[in-house]
């Protein structure tokens, strides 16, 4: 195993005290706890407890806290000068971040398994057993590649605040998997076929963390400045709208419903990356640069992956609106029927439109103009539609601020288009503005915006 990444955090984690004493400790702990609860219940829960604890709470930490320590102490910039691989790189971090937390935990799930291996037989041992690690792996992989987005965005020391909004995100999509698996006891039907509860979990978890492991390597492979087509990128959302539309019920309307889930998921994902990835000028100057070219390789390999969620977006939008069954039904005293899902893309184009504007300005200091997009996008669809409302005479004027079904497809799609069509020529003319100025003008007011009040 010949890894320098994962032979230097084997040597820094393991003495012989953590190798005697750890085992040592776990023992009496489960014997306390089969004494009192009993060999197959007592020791058995308490053994899964301390699986949790250990390797998937404490290795999710462990995971993230790894990385910004390095960039921190102004050590991750000369491993991305170093001569390992991306791969390499990929999985000594993710493996010996937390490798004292596996060591913790195989003594857990030896006794989780000698415990409860009569009353659950083989099968459902082996089953837990696997559920348990590969839900941990899922954890530590997600906790790893939200530590290397927040890296990517942000560079100088915070690291507590960094290191606790990781944790916190990879714990909520990791741990949920044991609870989800008791919940699901009896089973249930994806795409109308009856699927056990316990397969169909295990078989989510390992798919998710085999996406989130490929995650983490592509934005290795970024930090080390190797390009990537973004077809990866285009199959995860193929599998993430075949998975999540499996979970609509069968029936007359199955197709229509199933398109909305896919279209919810291609929105929260378009956000979720457009928040996520870079933004700032630069960025854009490369793609530009691209397009100069007319290499198609090249324009392919710098399209962000917003941007490409956007055009995914876009199709099934278009698949909603050519689909006979797909006009959402609401019940305002007489029947309407409309083309919402079109008003609601165009909405969220003035969004994305406003977030690429507030982003052209502010440098480095990319989340400012994130925050401010949120807060603009709050009055916009919370307060100003509020105070619309509360006035009788005014009120009609909320669709020009959301997508309100209307009879009328001119009234639901114009105020949006019109919008959309305001601020692209401010930001054309942002971007115009920006080119012309000297380029020390630029630094200088990058600098203040980095500035702290």
């Amino acid at each position: 195993m010949n890894n320098p990444e994962f032979l230097r955090n084997l040597w820094l984690e393991f003495s012989l005290h953590r190798l005697v004493g750890v085992p040592l400790g776990l023992g009496l702990t489960l014997w306390m706890a089969s004494i009192t609860g009993g060999q197959a219940t007592g020791m058995g829960y308490m053994a899964a407890m301390l699986f949790v604890a250990f390797t998937l709470v404490g290795g999710t930490k462990l995971t993230a806290e790894g990385l910004f320590r390095e960039v921190d102490e102004r050590t991750w910039d000369w491993q991305r000068l170093s001569g390992l691989s991306p791969w390499s790189m990929t999985w000594g971090k993710l493996l010996g971040g937390p490798i004292f937390t596996w060591y913790a935990g195989l003594w857990c799930l030896l006794a989780f398994a000698l415990s409860r291996w009569s009353e659950l037989g083989p099968e459902k041992t082996w089953q837990w057993l696997a559920l348990m690690v590969v839900g941990a792996v899922l954890s530590h992989a997600l906790a790893f590649l939200f530590a290397l987005l927040v890296t990517r965005r942000q560079r100088e020391p915070a690291h507590r605040r960094r290191t606790l909004g990781t944790i916190i995100l990879a714990l909520l999509m990791g741990i949920y998997t044991y609870p989800l698996a008791v919940l699901l006891k009896k089973g249930f039907h994806w795409y109308d076929q009856y699927v056990p509860f316990l397969d169909f979990v295990l078989g989510s978890v390992v798919v998710l963390a085999v996406w989130a492991i490929l995650g983490g390597y592509r934005l290795i492979r970024e930090e080390l400045q190797y390009r990537d087509t973004p077809w990866v990128w285009l199959t995860f959302l193929g599998f993430a709208a075949i998975y999540a539309a499996g979970f609509v019920p069968g029936g007359e309307d199955s197709q229509a419903g199933r398109l909305w889930v896919v279209f919810a998921l291609m929105l929260s994902l378009t956000w979720i990356t457009a928040l996520s990835e870079p933004k700032d000028p630069s960025t854009w100057k490369r793609l530009f640069a691209a397009l100069a070219t007319r290499s198609t390789g090249r324009i392919i390999e710098h399209l962000p992956c917003w941007f490409l969620t956007y055009l995914t977006l876009a199709g099934v939008t278009l698949g909603l609106m050519m689909s006979p069954l797909s006009h959402w039904q609401l019940d305002l005293g007489h029947g309407m029927e409309t083309h919402w899902e079109l008003g609601i893309f165009l909405f969220v184009t003035r969004d994305l439109l406003l977030l690429l504007l507030l982003s052209l300005g502010q440098g480095a200091a990319r989340w400012r103009s994130e925050i401010a997009t949120l807060a603009y996008l709050m009055i916009l669809y919370g307060v100003v539609p509020g105070i619309l409302h509360q006035l009788p005479n005014l009120s009609f004027l909320t669709a020009l601020f959301w997508p309100l079904p209307h009879k009328n497809l001119a009234w639901l799609i114009l105020p949006p288009l019109a919008q959309s069509a305001g601020l692209v020529a401010v930001l054309i003319f942002s971007w115009r503005r920006r080119a012309n100025q000297p380029v020390g003008t630029v630094r200088q007011k990058t600098r203040m915006s980095q500035t702290p009040p």
